[in-house]
């Protein structure tokens, strides 16, 4: 697994000030033994989104990542129980309920989810449209129909929206889900000025084994954003691995991105030329560029 494979752009586009306020707080509910008020749980449930977000996009070590995982199952228990009041609010609440309900639908894992989160994709609140796309990205039902997810990715102006919509198409996916028609607007989403657009296309379209797309995906691999070149060096590995044909023009881009890499990717990417070639040639770059120019 790829370093940001559970990679959301942001639990929402607005900043901390803008969180959802919780309902006034009503000391019976306690000792009554009443559930959460559904406003004060979707406030807790937005900060842990934001935590969790934040651990996913940046987790280094095995401990954050275990933090990461913590976060999601908490997440998971405290909303599937309120499964029906999360679907409530997405459609009929107030903006400040509906953005994190979203999110939060995701996590309960809930076939029942489905349906309201793509119908939140036609939402007129970006926030809300964007966390739908978190949530069905968590939901990963293989039978998500892609099309209004696909037209998001290659349509949509703000690229918060575009970045989770590339994200939830590749985990839907690897899920399962057909991705035969997501290979076009994942082409076109290489060339997204938005870095984290581009690396999640060149993604999804490793996982698609798209040859056609090996030029492009190695020009990626020499730019200077380190994730997209560690995604597109993954892509790369995945398609020249997939397809015995493509092996060699995989092979001389994963080159290419080696010779230009610092320092610090430069690991990663012989990993990419390691794993491709099925055998390690060592760290000297005349090596390798003598394997890959003798496959055809």
């Amino acid at each position: 697994m790829v370093l940001w494979a559970p990679l959301a752009a942001c639990s929402s586009t607005r900043s901390d000030a803008d969180a959802p306020k919780a309902e006034p707080y009503d000391p019976s509910w306690e000792q009554s033994g009443a559930p959460e008020p559904i406003g004060k749980l979707l406030a807790g449930v937005d900060m842990t989104l934001r935590a969790w977000t934040k651990l996913v996009l940046s987790a280094q070590t095995e401990e954050e990542r275990r933090q990461a995982r913590g976060l999601e199952l908490d997440l998971m228990r405290r909303v599937r129980p309120r499964l029906a009041e999360l679907i409530a609010e997405l459609e009929t609440g107030p903006p400040a309920n509906r953005i994190p309900a979203a999110a939060a639908l995701g996590f309960t894992h809930a076939p029942e989810a489905q349906s309201p989160l793509l119908a939140a994709l036609a939402d007129t609140n970006r926030d809300v449209v964007n966390n739908a796309l978190i949530g069905l990205a968590v939901l990963q039902r293989a039978d998500t129909p892609l099309v209004t997810l696909e037209a998001l990715l290659v349509d949509h102006t703000d690229s918060f929206v575009r970045s989770n919509a590339a994200w939830a198409l590749r985990s839907l996916i690897e899920a399962g889900a057909d991705g035969t028609t997501s290979i076009a607007p994942a082409r076109l989403a290489l060339s997204d000025p938005e870095p984290f657009v581009r690396a999640q296309a060149a993604l999804l379209l490793g996982t698609q084994h798209d040859t056609e797309s090996v030029a492009t995906i190695g020009e990626l691999a020499r730019e200077s954003t380190p994730f997209v070149v560690l995604a597109a060096t993954e892509a790369l590995a995945r398609i020249g691995t997939a397809e015995p044909h493509a092996k060699g023009a995989a092979a001389r881009e994963l080159v290419r991105a080696f010779e230009k890499a610092d320092d610090k990717l430069r690991g990663a990417v012989q990993r990419a030329l390691i794993r491709l070639a099925g055998e390690n040639r060592g760290a000297k770059l005349e090596d390798w560029v003598e394997w890959a120019r003798k496959l055809p």
